[in-house]
């Protein structure tokens, strides 16, 4: 890649800019509660914006593309099918007995659970390969998002409703037991991914270069992918799915700072996700005064990207 000419202060000032630009747009001096509560939404997005786009960053080094997110595993089709069977068959029972840390706690435990057997049983019965459980997974969603699909047509309108509103990503009233269970999940990951930085280096350029290297390659990527869905299904579990943030932070740090080296593409990809999570919101509340939602804006903008790099890469070919 060429030198990067983007200073990351200038990324570290636009962070702080933003940070303040929320929290303090308007009277809120005179009312601390509107304080309080953009606060606690601020550690939400940093939260989601570091769990997505390094999980991201990371998937993208182990299959070596950057055009791929860890929506191809099928996370967030299977997350919707665990919400619509929940509505569907359990809703009063859900909103009467469990809490909000027992669902948040059953529905990433469920998430990551299915993932691991899926794992053991590509790998153990069908081939020893990455791409066998990402072809495999692909084929899931497809299969978890028509079964969602069916019991949708068959819910009463309101519970399709309230599910709706679950499916869509939302930063409102997070409880904040869950927030902190959470941040309990994530943090050791994140901590796990930054001191396998190098490896993760080493996988990108490929298996067999990692292998020459002395890198036991099934054993990262094993690892690696397990950390990667813990990351997505605690995410998508506190906030909803999000299809194109990490992949929007982690292909805008890459063109940023035209560099492979994962201490800067980690912090940078973070920061970014950060300040997309921070403006977006901004935006739906300044501006669209809440009649939108911060993750349709970044979609958009992430759909928008993901044309603009096919259409490169194919002027490339």
């Amino acid at each position: 890649m060429k030198k990067s000419q983007f200073p990351f202060k200038s990324l570290l000032i636009i962070t702080v800019v933003t940070f303040l630009l929320y929290l303090f747009w308007g009277n809120t001096f005179a009312y601390p509660l509107i304080i309080q509560l953009r606060a606690k939404k601020v550690l939400i997005f940093l939260l989601v914006g570091v769990s997505s786009s390094i999980s991201t960053l990371a998937f993208q080094c182990i299959v070596n593309s950057r055009f791929l997110t860890p929506g191809i595993l099928g996370m967030e089709s299977f997350y919707r099918l665990i919400q619509t069977l929940l509505y569907f068959f359990g809703f009063r029972f859900i909103q009467t007995t469990l809490l909000p840390a027992t669902q948040f706690l059953l529905v990433v435990a469920i998430m990551v659970l299915s993932f691991w057997a899926l794992s053991r049983f590509s790998w153990q019965n069908i081939s020893y390969d990455l791409h066998s459980v990402l072809l495999i997974g692909m084929v899931i969603g497809m299969l978890f998002s028509s079964i969602s699909t069916f019991f949708q047509v068959l819910m009463d309108p309101n519970e399709y409703d309230r599910l709706q509103m679950k499916l869509f990503p939302t930063f409102q009233n997070v409880n904040t037991l869950v927030l902190i269970l959470a941040i309990l999940l994530v943090v050791p990951i994140i901590i796990s991914l930054w001191n396998n930085r190098k490896t993760l280096e080493v996988l990108r350029m490929g298996t067999e270069q990692a292998v020459n290297l002395g890198i036991d390659t099934n054993k990262q990527i094993k690892k690696v992918l397990l950390q990667i869905v813990i990351l997505s299904a605690v995410s998508a579990a506190l906030v909803g799915p999000m299809m194109f943030l990490g992949f929007t932070t982690a292909n805008l740090a890459y063109l940023l700072f035209r560099t492979y080296r994962m201490d800067v593409l980690f912090l940078a990809t973070s920061l970014l996700g950060f300040i997309a999570l921070l403006m977006g919101q901004f935006m739906v509340e300044q501006v669209f005064q809440f009649q939108t939602n911060a993750s349709i804006i970044i979609e958009w903008f992430g759909g928008i990207l993901f044309f603009v790099l096919l259409w490169k890469e194919r002027k490339k070919a």
